[in-house]
């Protein structure tokens, strides 16, 4: 749904109540999944807003990411790693090898960081780059 100001958007989202929200976000989440699988970062999003099923969120969270970094939208995939190890933390014990796989992805995602550094042409050295 779009809405003709983000101020109408916020207020309204504000007046429902969390749990209201919280199984909202899972349906829309279900609806994508089903109607437009190619939404990954949006079905990440709801999928995370809801936190109804952990594993999907993930699973989304990171091709949204990955997707992200494709594009060049660094902050948006550092978002979503970030995101994907807090889901894990959340999980506990039972989820540390994926936790830390996304740890170890995580800082390498954040800009001014490793390969999403911006990059000045004259800084390219044997085909690796040094940031600028």
């Amino acid at each position: 749904m779009r809405f003709a100001h983000a101020l109408v958007r916020d207020t309204l989202y504000e007046a429902i109540s969390r749990a209201r929200r919280t199984r909202l976000h899972g349906r829309v989440a279900a609806a994508l999944e089903r109607h437009a699988p190619g939404e990954v970062a949006a079905i990440a999003h709801h999928y995370l807003e809801s936190g109804a099923d952990p594993a999907k969120a993930v699973r989304y969270a990171r091709r949204a990411a990955e997707a992200a970094e494709a594009r060049f939208a660094h902050g948006t995939a550092a978002g979503l790693w970030i995101r994907v190890v807090e889901t894990l933390r959340a999980e506990g014990p039972g989820a540390t090898r994926d936790r830390l796989a996304a740890e170890v992805s995580a800082p390498r995602h954040r800009p001014g960081h490793g390969p999403l550094t911006t990059i000045h042409p004259k800084h390219k050295v044997r085909g690796h780059c040094l940031p600028a």
